[in-house]
């Protein structure tokens, strides 16, 4: 495996981990919102 090959996986790697956490996030805007909408 080449560093560049390393290097592209690493920044896949991160891209899942950010959409993940954003997924989380938004998934919480949206909790919160139906809460005090109650």
């Amino acid at each position: 495996m080449t560093v560049y090959e390393s290097l592209m996986i690493m920044i896949n790697f991160g891209g899942l981990i950010l959409n993940t956490v954003l997924l989380i996030f938004n998934i919480m805007m949206i909790v919160t919102s139906s809460q005090k909408k109650k």
